[in-house]
């Protein structure tokens, strides 16, 4: 045997910094080194200075899941259990079983749903789905409602539409303004998909038609449109809906964003506003593509 006393299991590399422990970690998972160390006892509590990780949140983040609940069962007792750098390491990398195993080992309620929603968050950032999909079978009603709405408009942002789909079929309910404000977010930032999965549909209500018009005002000041298009079709009483100030606030806000392809197709398909006046902005859309 190398090791002869405890100072030589907690001898750092010289160039890294990281102790045998830690190298049992890297790349491949060594698990009879590292219980072998920890029988030496090395010190599993240990934080590397050059990572900043601990031996569980390398393992974590590696994908090793004997290595994990070998450092888990080497840490009970302790009085700590050191395991939020670590699950949110597993939900970045989107190790499913890692997150399950750490999730299971929690004892107390509100901790175990303080990690899931750590994780979610994560998880979510990432699109890394199968870890959302887990969390979300396991949180109950009220850590639901909790999160929704903020997770909802994040992923309407980054465009992870898979992700808003299992947020939305777990919900029973989804809170309108949750939804509203996901869809103009995804208008804001051009998210076609997104926007596709929010508008009224089979299980979805309809949504206030100045909802709607607010997406299409958000989505004309970005030109995008297949979004305004979109929107525009969505519309259940159309004429009803669109009156001057409407058509104008669209319009207008295209025309200042300089977003002549909106501008044009608003001309082929509100041929109305040229009875409103909007005439000249016509005009100067075909001088300009000209």
């Amino acid at each position: 045997m190398l090791i002869h006393a405890r100072a030589d299991v907690e001898l750092p590399d010289k160039d890294t910094g990281m102790t045998p422990l830690f190298w049992t970690t890297h790349r491949e998972a060594h698990v009879q080194c590292a219980r072998l160390l920890l029988e030496a006892s090395a010190d599993v509590k240990s934080v590397s200075k050059t990572l900043g990780l601990t031996p569980l949140a390398s393992a974590a983040c590696w994908g090793h899941v004997d290595m994990a609940r070998l450092f888990v069962q080497a840490m009970q007792g302790t009085g700590t259990s050191m395991t939020g750098t670590a699950i949110f390491a597993a939900a970045n990398k989107g190790h499913v079983e890692i997150v399950r195993l750490l999730l299971e080992l929690q004892t107390d309620k509100d901790s175990s749903i303080q990690l899931a929603l750590l994780a979610l968050f994560c998880a979510s950032c990432h699109n890394r789905v199968e870890v959302v999909r887990l969390i979300l079978g396991l949180l109950d009603e009220e850590a639901l409602e909790q999160i929704f709405c903020e997770r909802a408009f994040f992923v309407s942002e980054t465009g992870h539409v898979e992700i808003l789909h299992l947020l939305l079929e777990t919900k029973t309910t989804v809170h309108v303004g949750a939804r509203e404000a996901a869809l103009l977010n995804a208008c804001l930032h051009d998210q076609l998909e997104v926007l596709q999965s929010l508008l009224p549909g089979p299980g979805r209500p309809s949504l206030a038609n100045h909802v709607v018009l607010a997406g299409q005002i958000c989505a004309s000041g970005r030109g995008s449109v297949e979004i305004v298009r979109t929107l525009w079709s969505s519309l259940e009483e159309q004429e009803a809906v669109w009156t001057v100030s409407p058509r104008a606030a669209v319009l207008i806000y295209a025309a200042h964003q300089n977003h002549i392809l909106v501008m044009e197709w608003l001309r082929s398909t509100v041929f109305q506003l040229v009875n409103y006046g909007f005439g000249e902005f016509f005009e100067f859309v075909g001088d300009a593509r000209a």
